[in-house]
Order: C-alpha cells, then sequence, then structure tokens
C-alpha cells in the first residue's frame, strides 16, 4: 500500500480498534488449548507445565503432526487438545509430578526462540502492538501540553490585572501559590503555604 493509499484510508476511531483487537481475540480464542497451562523456555528447551492434580500413568500423551512438527496433539483424560505451536519442535516427553505434568520438547526452527508459545498469540500481540504505538505516538503529542505550557497560556490570555496577580503571588509566596485574581492579592503580602 502506497503512503498516498494510507493518507486517504479513514482513520479508525479508538472504539473501532478496540473492538478489532476483541474480534481478533475471540477469533483466535477458539486457537488456544482448552487445559490450564503455562509454559516456558530454557534456550532450545521448551517447557509446558499442564496444571491437573491426580494424574496416572497414561492420562497425558503426546504426539507431533506426523507432516508439521509445529501442530502438537495432547491428551488429557482421553480428550485431545491442540497446540498450534509457533515453531517446529523435536523430542516430545512428558513427565507427571503431584499437581501437574510436564511436557518437554526442543525447538528446531529458525530463530529457535519462542518469542509466544502459539502462533495465534503472535496475531494478538502484533494487533496490540499496533494499537499501543499508536498510543505513544498520541504521547509523544501529549509532551507538550504540559502544565507549565498550561500557566504560560493563562499567563499570555490574561489581562494586565491577571498578569500582574500571577507574578506577585508567585514571587511572594515563594512559588507555593499562585493566584490569577488582582483584587486579592493586590490588598497585602501573599504568605507562603507550604505543602500546597
Amino acid at each position: 500500500m502506497s503512503d498516498q493509499e494510507n493518507k486517504d484510508k479513514p482513520q479508525e476511531t479508538e472504539e473501532e480498534q478496540y473492538a478489532r483487537i476483541k474480534a481478533i481475540e475471540k477469533l483466535e480464542a477458539r486457537n488456544f488449548p482448552k487445559v490450564n497451562y503455562k509454559w516456558y523456555e530454557l534456550g532450545t528447551n521448551i517447557c509446558i507445565e499442564l496444571y491437573e492434580k491426580n494424574l496416572q500413568e497414561g492420562d497425558v500423551t503426546v504426539r507431533l503432526h506426523e507432516s508439521d512438527a509445529s501442530q502438537l496433539y495432547l491428551t488429557l483424560r482421553g480428550e485431545e487438545h491442540h497446540f498450534d505451536l509457533y515453531g517446529t519442535v523435536k523430542d516430545l516427553s512428558v513427565t507427571l509430578k503431584k499437581t501437574k505434568a510436564e511436557i518437554r520438547m526442543i525447538s528446531t526452527g529458525t530463530p529457535a526462540h519462542f518469542p509466544v508459545l502459539l502462533k495465534c498469540e503472535g496475531r494478538i500481540n502484533a494487533a496490540k502492538e499496533k494499537k499501543y504505538k499508536e498510543l505513544d505516538k498520541i504521547g509523544e503529542a501529549d509532551k507538550s501540553n504540559n502544565l507549565n505550557d498550561f500557566f504560560q497560556n493563562i499567563f499570555n490570555s490574561g489581562d494586565d490585572e491577571r498578569k500582574k496577580a500571577m507574578m506577585k503571588s508567585m514571587q511572594e509566596s515563594g512559588g507555593t501559590v499562585l493566584s490569577t485574581n488582582w483584587s486579592e492579592v493586590g490588598k497585602g503580602k501573599v504568605e507562603p503555604k507550604p505543602g500546597h
């Protein structure tokens, strides 16, 4: 897509972006295995910890698709769950513990590092990352709208009495009081107010 086409394309509202991300999450939710698990990676070794109590030998089996080593099938007590892994793996093993099963494997893809376990997580994260980049741009633009700019705007847009009141109140109070009301400030010395 050319730069001109990008400029001509209508910009999404925040609500539309949120709805798009939620739609991607909902669509991808069907790709998440319906089991309680966490995963971690050490070098090329990947471990999926499947949290399930009282597992017996044979309750958990794992296999890879015969032609696609990124498709992991885990059977838990007779129910099969599909893991569409980020990359290819080999050397599957299962170790049973008291409250979990550890499914270990070795990454064989290039790069060997898995930034996410499942491919669908990458698509969801990409959509969110785009939104975060847009928010960063908005944040950069807002940096110029700091408090000092706010007070300068009040000062510059005011009449002479407002400017005198602001200058006198800040100077006499040591920077602890700021007033725009000359009829109040002009009556006498402005006392400092610590903690304000």
